[in-house]
Order: structure tokens, then C-alpha cells, then sequence
């Protein structure tokens, strides 16, 4: 369900377009996604977890939602 979620979250992120200056500027989101009581017990585990998923979709290309797997 988080996964489906953040793909909701990163799809309309992606698709979202700012004007400024004669300039349209745009983003993409990346997610680390980790869940309780697979990937840790603590919300400080939980967040590790989560962030190294995080970096693991930015070393992998960017704009993505990775679910942690170790």
C-alpha cells in the first residue's frame, strides 16, 4: 500500500509545471519506503531503513519509490 501510494505521490509530482520568468520549471521524487515490524521495530530503525532505501532510488537513476530490501 505505501509503495502504490508514493508511485500516486511521484507520478503527480512528476507531472506538476512551475512558469517563472519564461522558464517552465519542473522536479521528480524520490522515496524510500520501509515498513513496521519488517524493517525495523523503532521509529529511529524505521527512518534508517527509509533513508537508505532513499538513497538507494537516487543511486539507481532517481524518480522512483524504492521499497527497502536488504
Amino acid at each position: 500500500t505505501a509503495y502504490r501510494r508514493a508511485e500516486q505521490w511521484r507520478e503527480a509530482f512528476q507531472s506538476l509545471r512551475v512558469e517563472y520568468e519564461d522558464v517552465e520549471l519542473h522536479a521528480t521524487l524520490s522515496c524510500g519506503i520501509a515498513a513496521f515490524p519488517s524493517h525495523g521495530r523503532t521509529g529511529d530503525e524505521l527512518l534508517h531503513v527509509a533513508d537508505k532505501a532513499l538513497y538507494t532510488a537516487k543511486a539507481e537513476g532517481r524518480n522512483r519509490a524504492i521499497v527497502w530490501a536488504p
